[in-house]
């Protein structure tokens, strides 16, 4: 009674390798073991990979006399799929292996990690995820390496006379901007409500150069084509090192300084040109 009420698949392998009971499991989708391997050997009921797993499984619970537990991951319907699999020893002859569904529990723990590491506005990488990569290349001085910092121009006003849900597509349309400036191999985060950060690995002046005059030349298109029927622009700052003296902190405010020092001249064209009129 006590196995039946159990929802995982259940199976019992004597001391020969052949399965001698065999419970499936209730409310699964996977199709392992839907049909009775009883009077079969246990290497001829899975997948050959899984089959490996379970005989090394096997082996170590009956030489150690404790429990082995393994995930295993299976292509069902050209979508994943995972298992748990409990191995234990029975007097030391017979194995007694319970095979659980944990499909829902994998997604879960997998949507969760994207979520702590993904902004949800944009959908591209996160304040969290940025730092942790600062930290990584603060441990790991590689060079050359560059940073540029983006920051979207006048986002306040455009919340202000527009409402926020006209900001927060001024915010998407430019995070797609950005991102295609840059290269697989970077690092681009969202690490503000309206600022932007890259880390480019290997990137020297010209590569960093040349993804600032991306994003330009994006901002250009996307404001002749008029969608927000107001012209987006972001100010842009960059910096690079060469050698592994310079710390990404002051890469980062040297980025971020020369991001401002942009800001600060092109608010000042704005008001030279609005006094002109």
């Amino acid at each position: 009674m006590l196995v039946q009420t159990i929802p995982d698949t259940i199976f019992r392998v004597n001391n020969r390798g052949f399965v001698t009971l065999f419970k499936p499991a209730k409310d699964s989708s996977l199709s392992l073991l839907t049909e009775s391997p009883v009077g079969k050997n246990i290497l001829k009921c899975f997948p050959q990979c899984l089959a490996d797993k379970m005989q090394q499984a096997i082996a170590a619970a009956l030489l150690t006399n404790s429990t082995q537990i393994f995930q295993y991951e299976l292509i069902e319907d050209q979508a994943a799929q995972y298992i748990e699999v409990r191995v234990a020893s029975i007097d030391n002859e017979d194995i007694l292996a319970i095979v659980r569904d944990i499909t829902n529990q994998i997604r879960l723990e997998q949507r969760l990690t994207y979520l702590s590491f993904h902004d949800a506005l944009t959908g591209i990488y996160n304040r969290a995820y940025f730092e942790n990569k600062m930290k990584f290349y603060r441990e790991n001085p590689i060079t050359p390496l560059g940073i540029v910092v983006c920051d979207i121009d006048n986002l306040k006003s455009i919340n202000d006379s527009c409402g926020h849900q006209y900001g927060d597509k001024a915010i998407a349309a430019c995070a797609t901007i950005i991102c295609s400036a840059f290269r697989e191999t970077d690092i681009v985060a969202r690490i503000g409500g309206d600022e932007f950060a890259a880390i480019l690995p290997g990137a020297d002046e010209k590569i960093m150069k040349n993804a600032c005059q991306r994003i330009r030349y994006g901002l250009d298109h996307f404001n002749q084509q008029n969608e927000l029927h107001i012209p987006l622009s972001v100010s842009v700052g960059m910096s690079g090192r060469t050698d592994s003296s310079t710390s990404m902190d002051d890469l980062f405010k040297q980025a971020d300084n020369r991001m401002y020092q942009e800001k600060f001249k092109a608010q000042k064209i704005h008001i030279r040109n609005q006094y002109q009129d």
